[in-house]
C-alpha cells in the first residue's frame, strides 16, 4: 500500500494529521463544508483534523467570555490548593497563636513588674554570660 500524498491545497488539518501519523497516511478526504481533514491510515482507521484554529460558530469575544467565567467558577470553588476547611483550621491557628502570645507576653510583664525575675539575671540569659 503506497502513502498518499497531502491534498493540493494544503490546510491546517492536513499539518496536524501529517503530523500525527506520517507515512502510515494512505488517503485524504478534506471536508470543507465541516471545516475538517480527515485521512484513512494503513491499518484501516480514520483520524481527523480541525482545519482552523476556531471553532466555527463561535467568536473569539465568546471564547473569550467562556475563558473567564471558567476561569472566575475556578476561582470560587473549592478547587484551589487551600479549601475552605483547610482556611478554618488556619484560621483557628491563627486565632489561638495569637492568644497563647498576649497570654505569655502579659505574664512576663507580670513576673518583671513583681519583681519575680531579676532584671540582672535576664540580662545575663540574653546576652550569653
Amino acid at each position: 500500500m503506497s502513502t498518499a500524498h497531502a491534498p493540493a491545497s494544503s490546510t491546517l488539518g492536513a499539518d496536524i494529521l501529517l503530523a500525527r501519523h506520517g507515512k502510515r497516511i494512505v488517503a485524504w478526504r478534506v471536508d470543507h463544508a465541516g471545516e475538517r481533514t480527515r485521512a484513512k491510515l494503513s491499518d484501516g482507521t480514520w483520524d481527523s483534523a480541525p482545519n482552523s484554529i476556531l471553532t466555527p460558530g463561535v467568536s473569539p469575544a465568546r471564547k473569550a467570555a467562556g475563558a473567564a467565567a471558567a476561569t472566575l467558577h475556578e476561582l470560587t470553588a473549592d478547587t484551589g490548593a487551600l479549601n475552605r476547611g483547610d482556611r478554618r483550621f488556619l484560621g483557628k491557628v491563627f486565632v489561638w497563636w495569637g492568644v497563647a502570645s498576649v497570654v505569655l507576653t502579659i505574664g512576663m510583664m507580670a513576673l518583671l513588674s513583681n519583681g519575680a525575675l531579676d532584671p540582672a539575671l535576664l540580662e545575663g540569659m540574653v546576652s550569653g554570660v
